[in-house]
């Protein structure tokens, strides 16, 4: 798993894999090993390019929050592709990692076969704010490992928690403990770059095919935003999860059904 330092920063990476490029994206404090769940199986059929956000994982320093935007972060993820060697790609992002992946489909234009968006946002919401604001206001209250308990507190589903208290608490005390967890500055930078992502009056010049999802009771992106990104982009497809598990968290809760239809989606368009 390789770092290489570019002129803005040192990217670290995970790529497992062949065919076409599929690069993975995640959401807000969140690094590569997020994806688990995913890359064994999406692995069988993409050259999957998997990185951590600078200020998350084993990435760099985090941009300056005051500048940071999403679209700065998918520059980074382009630069990437491009010291990769990669021409044309396939995205997907989950959460802050939809916002950014929507940054790199509407900069990349045709290198772009397909992208799909999972609890994703199209510009400022009430819903999407309060989660950054929350988010934030237990970063300063408990600093990183606070954070990253109240995330897991509500982004996973009662159901999951709830299932086996033991291991639920085993694993917030591995996230909370774990050598690559997010920098402050990190968190901080990612949450501010959401807060400002709109792209609302640009979607609609997308000339890919895209897919937009989401879980039915996603506290932390309200179902309505992720419908509004679908609504804006020309022939998206809309897909809502459900369940008791269909939550935040849709990578890890539910991976089969995320699966299947990220990986089928993906692949038809190859």
């Amino acid at each position: 798993m390789p770092t290489h330092a570019f002129d803005f920063g040192t990217l670290f990476w995970r790529e497992k894999g062949q065919g076409e490029a599929l690069l993975m994206i995640m959401g807000t404090g969140a690094d590569h090993t997020s994806w688990a769940r995913q890359i064994p199986v999406l692995s069988e059929r993409f050259r999957l390019v998997t990185p951590d956000n600078r200020g998350s994982g084993r990435s760099g320093p985090a941009p300056e929050a005051s500048t940071a935007t999403t679209a700065g972060f998918a520059r980074e993820a382009l630069a990437l592709l491009e010291h990769l060697g990669i021409d044309r790609f396939h995205v997907c992002g989950f959460s802050f990692g939809a916002a950014v992946a929507m940054e790199v489909a509407l900069a990349a234009g045709d290198r772009v076969l397909a992208a799909s968006f999972h609890a994703g946002w199209a510009g400022p919401h009430a819903g999407t704010d309060a989660s950054f604001n929350g988010a934030l206001e237990r970063l300063r209250e408990g600093g990183v490992a606070r954070f990253l308990e109240g995330a897991c507190r509500k982004n996973f589903s009662p159901a999951f928690r709830e299932e086996n208290p033991a291991a639920f608490e085993a694993f917030l005390r591995n996230v909370m403990t774990s050598v690559t967890r997010p920098t402050e500055a990190g968190v901080v930078a990612q949450a501010e770059a959401g807060r400002r992502h709109d792209v609302r009056n640009r979607l609609g010049g997308l000339r890919i095919p895209v897919l937009v999802t989401v879980g039915e009771h996603d506290r932390t992106i309200p179902p309505e935003s992720a419908e509004e990104v679908a609504r804006l982009v020309p022939g998206a497809i809309f897909h809502t999860f459900r369940g008791p598990r269909a939550w935040h968290a849709i990578p890890l809760e539910m991976p089969d059904a995320f699966n299947a239809l990220v990986g089928d989606f993906h692949a038809r368009r190859a």
